[in-house]
């Protein structure tokens, strides 16, 4: 630890003093003991033990209040110590090391947007997984669309997607008439390559179709109106699942030879894209300014300078990694700082930062749905150094 300049009052130089000493008479023997100044700031605390290499090889703290029971209080300082053992629980091997630690004072995480999953708009939305089933019921005498939806944490629900925002309301299915009402079956067939989707009469002949461009979704499921004028499709291809509405142009209906070709318009869509990997999802990720976002394994942020030492670093490097709570953010060596989401079973987490920009993008996924967080306030950080002792 560098001597602090002259400007320092007497007593804080004596205090640094008493602490360079404790590590000294704490080498003896282990545990090592350690007395320390905080950081001049209000934050959590993490430290870590580094081999002369400047691997981290032990957290001693992770995000710890001040305040808390994880420090003994000295004069004016704080007191931990380390066992001599790594974060596998091994004694490390004599020789030099430094315990340096980071003072994270409070970031700003705002949730900006759901995305990969159009069923999912908020957090007080169903997390539906996937669509086994479409089908139209009346519902207050309203034909309206039923699903058969998984959702996350297993097990199939039924909801009804009412309203002129096409909102999602659980239904117990004992309050749906009629359903899968409609006049005439309707069926899914492969012509040259492409799906045609037709209704058939009672009497076999053909009374509506519609033609499936072969590099769209394909249907696998249809669930019609009574009159035949109002479909909505269950559509699927690789890393996509669909729900589309289409409703018969008026006046559109003509014979072409001895089939009726009619025009559709579509009202209605929602899908699911898979983001169970960033590979997966990464076409739907965007900056704020629209330009594709392009996650940064590692990324450096400015810090508050500590004026207990001069010779700290003004940066750090930063990465983002998942744990059983959500996301977290740490040193590039491994060393926590800040927990940032509170979203269980992540399967992934990225960071980015548009040119010139001091916001962190963060794009996380559980598999469901992909979330959305502007990160400010990222400078509110501190280093410092507990300095160097020998085992």
């Amino acid at each position: 630890m560098a001597l602090l300049p002259q400007r320092f009052p007497v007593r804080l130089k004596t205090l640094l003093l008493f602490f360079l000493c404790a590590l000294t008479l704490s080498a003896i023997g282990a545990p090592q003991k350690l007395i320390f100044l905080p950081p001049p700031m209000d934050g959590t605390l993490s430290m870590g033990v580094y081999a002369q290499d400047g691997k981290l090889v032990r957290t001693l703290h992770s995000m710890e209040d001040v305040q808390s029971d994880a420090f003994d209080k000295a004069l004016d300082g704080l007191i931990t110590s380390w066992d001599g053992n790594d974060d596998a629980g091994q004694v490390v091997p004599d020789g030099g090391y430094a315990v340096r630690g980071m003072c994270v004072g409070a970031l700003a995480v705002e949730g900006v947007a759901y995305l990969g999953n159009d069923w999912i708009e908020d957090e007080d939305s169903p997390f539906i997984t996937g669509i086994e089933r479409i089908d139209l019921a009346l519902v207050e005498n309203v034909p309206t669309l039923v699903l058969s939806a998984n959702v996350s944490g297993g097990g199939v629900q039924k909801f009804v997607v009412s309203g002129s925002e096409a909102q999602l309301k659980p239904v117990d299915e004992a309050a749906l008439q009629g359903i899968g009402i409609q006049d005439g079956s309707w069926q899914i067939e492969v012509l040259d390559g492409r799906s045609v989707v037709a209704q058939i009469g009672a009497a076999g002949e053909p009374l509506r179709t519609m033609v499936i461009a072969a590099d769209q979704p394909q249907p696998r499921m249809v669930a019609a109106s009574s009159d035949g004028t109002q479909v909505f499709l269950l559509e699927s291809a690789p890393g996509i699942q669909r729900v589309r509405g289409l409703r018969l142009v008026p006046g559109s209906e003509e014979m072409v030879g001895e089939k009726k070709a009619s025009t559709w318009e579509e009202f209605f869509v929602r899908e699911i894209r898979n983001s169970s990997s960033l590979e997966a999802a990464l076409p739907l990720l965007k900056f704020p300014n629209g330009s594709p976002f392009v996650p940064q394994e590692i990324i450096t942020l400015n810090l508050i300078a500590n004026a207990m030492d001069q010779e700290k670093p003004g940066s750090a490097k930063v990465k983002v990694a998942v744990n059983e709570k959500g996301c977290l953010l740490m040193l590039s060596d491994g060393l926590p700082l800040v927990q940032l989401t509170d979203t269980p079973a992540l399967r992934w987490a990225a960071i980015g930062r548009e040119q010139g920009s001091k916001t962190l993008i963060l794009f996380q996924s559980n598999g469901t749905v992909i979330e959305e967080f502007h990160i400010t306030r990222t400078a509110n950080m501190m280093a410092f150094d507990l300095g160097e002792f020998s085992r």
